[in-house]
């Protein structure tokens, strides 16, 4: 009654995509299937703002869910598009400077990108042991929204960061420029 769309329109083309299938976990899929829409939003440089960056941002708007608070969950890449001035000849195309993701309000209880785990200890000079909770980072399609951080002047991990923000874009480009504008296919298989 009163239902506006296709129900579990954005699930059922998300879990289509062997591309999102690889992060999507089973634990995510309720909280998937509260998206009622995904928006894409293109940022451009602005000549009169030195500081306006081009890009885009994926929004992941939710009905009201038992998981967190959020409206809608935001993802904003960063790019850059103008060739190195040293070595010009090298410019395949725009870059990625950054990516942020937004924080998710999570409900007590809900967080799906943590998991508690306990783990014995022994003591050796006392031959006693002891059980320690521990929380740690659990694999989920909402990690997504907390990009891979870029440390300022640490120049021995910057192949690696690049890597992670690489596959990072991947996905984001996937979903801008593949789930978005053929949702429909997916959701029909």
């Amino acid at each position: 009654e009163n239902t506006k769309g296709i129900p579990n329109f954005w699930y059922t083309a998300m879990t289509s995509c062997n591309e999102l299938q690889e992060i999507i976990q089973e634990h995510d899929e309720p909280i998937l299937k509260c998206i009622n829409d995904i928006r894409l939003i293109f940022t451009k440089k602005n000549a009169e703002d030195a500081d306006s960056k081009m890009g885009f941002v994926l929004e992941f708007h939710f009905n009201p869910n038992e998981y967190f608070t959020n409206e809608a969950l935001t993802k904003t890449y960063i790019m850059s598009v103008d060739p190195d001035e040293d070595d010009p000849w090298a410019f395949d195309g725009p870059n990625i400077v950054g990516c942020t993701g937004c924080k998710i309000d999570w409900k007590s209880g809900k967080n799906v990108t943590e998991k508690t785990v306990k783990k014995k200890q022994n003591n050796k000079r006392k031959g006693q042991s002891r059980v320690v909770t521990k929380t740690v980072k659990n694999d989920s399609f909402f990690n997504f929204f907390s990009p891979p951080e870029v440390p300022e002047g640490e120049e021995e991990d910057d192949e690696d960061i690049q890597t992670l923000l690489e596959a990072d874009l991947e996905m984001g480009h996937f979903i801008r420029d593949q789930l978005i504008p053929r949702a429909v296919l997916y959701f029909t298989g």
